[in-house]
């Protein structure tokens, strides 16, 4: 029961970003910056209240968090959805994955009022002024956690390096948010 309540806020979250990010930006969402709305939207709750809204892994590469399992799941053609559609662009040598609503119609019912909140916010933070993916990499790049697994790296080189949700809220000199944290991690 737990893991389907977990994936069906994960499906709300990328249709609300898919359509959100289109009508705002005028432009496709493609799954880096998809990426860094879902960083943003967990690792500044956790930092405010101590509490992970999704609960997702990371790791830390380049351009900042990566949620483990969606990555996987995206990168393998496994992830499914009746509200978003999957499609490769192919520019140049690469491909790029975009998020393609299948309706403009989405649900945040499944989410608080704080956590809705903050959806928002990310959208006008982001979306309004949306050139390119360079912004919201550049703020996942303040996540406490992904700097210490980026600059800790077990071989200097490596690639990406797992992140741990704990390094986002242990030094906050705010008593609520470490207990609130230890409280949902046990």
């Amino acid at each position: 029961m737990m893991r389907a309540h977990h994936n069906k806020k994960i499906e709300a979250l990328i249709h609300f970003f898919a359509v959100e990010h289109k009508k705002k930006s005028g432009k496709d969402l493609y799954k880096t910056s998809l990426f860094k709305y879902i960083d943003l939207f967990e690792f500044e709750i956790l930092k405010e209240t101590g509490i992970p809204p999704l609960g997702l892994e990371y790791n830390a590469l380049k351009n900042g968090p990566v949620p483990v399992a969606l990555y996987s799941d995206l990168s393998a053609n496994r992830y499914k959805s009746d509200l978003v559609k999957i499609e490769i662009d192919e520019i140049g040598h690469y491909e790029s994955m975009k998020i393609i609503p299948v309706t403009e119609n989405y649900s945040l019912d499944i989410f608080s009022d704080y956590e809705m909140d903050k959806l928002y916010s990310l959208i006008d933070r982001f979306a309004v002024k949306y050139k390119n993916n360079q912004e919201l990499i550049q703020a996942t790049h303040e996540i406490k956690a992904w700097d210490i697994a980026w600059n800790h790296r077990r071989l200097g080189d490596s690639q990406s390096e797992k992140m741990w949700l704990k390094d986002e809220v242990t030094d906050s000199e705010n008593t609520i948010i470490q207990e609130n944290f230890a409280a949902v991690m046990l």
